[in-house]
């Protein structure tokens, strides 16, 4: 499913109205579930809702099992 969306051409195309360039994130959630009868299997999910660029649909990406999460930093611009 992801090589699917990954190598969809007009993801890639700058005109197309299923590209992601200049899209707004609307919602990330990152999410620990718990399994098993103690709750210590535990699995990071992360979802993602994109406002598209042209304002008339939303993108939903989806990643289970993902196996580390990082730091994310967000710096402000300066002006100069």
């Amino acid at each position: 499913m992801f090589y699917a969306f990954a190598s969809h051409t007009d993801h890639f195309n700058l005109d197309s109205r299923s590209s992601l360039h200049d899209a707004w994130l609307e919602a990330l959630t990152v999410r620990e579930t718990a399994s098993d009868e103690r709750k210590q299997i535990r699995q990071l999910e992360i979802q993602v809702c994109l406002f598209g660029p042209y304002h008339d649909r939303r993108v939903h990406l989806n990643y289970t099992g993902v196996c580390e999460q990082g730091k994310l930093q967000f710096f402000k611009r300066s002006r100069m």
